[in-house]
């Protein structure tokens, strides 16, 4: 399984695709030159969706 960190609002995305026309599911951003990282799952993706958009407001 395949993770990208969106560097315009810190969100993870997961998936199975390695490919470049990968979009975040958060905020649009485009991440296809965003390198991959390998997930391990063993933390809720709940939970980093969570900690991701925790202070979203304050800093948008």
């Amino acid at each position: 399984m395949n993770r990208r960190t969106c560097l315009s609002c810190g969100g993870r995305s997961y998936s199975s695709y390695s490919g470049t026309n990968w979009d975040c599911p958060y905020c649009g951003e485009d991440l296809g030159d965003v390198q991959n990282e390998l997930s391990d799952m063993l933390r809720d993706p709940l939970e980093e969706y969570e900690q991701a958009i925790e202070g979203f407001d304050e800093k948008h």
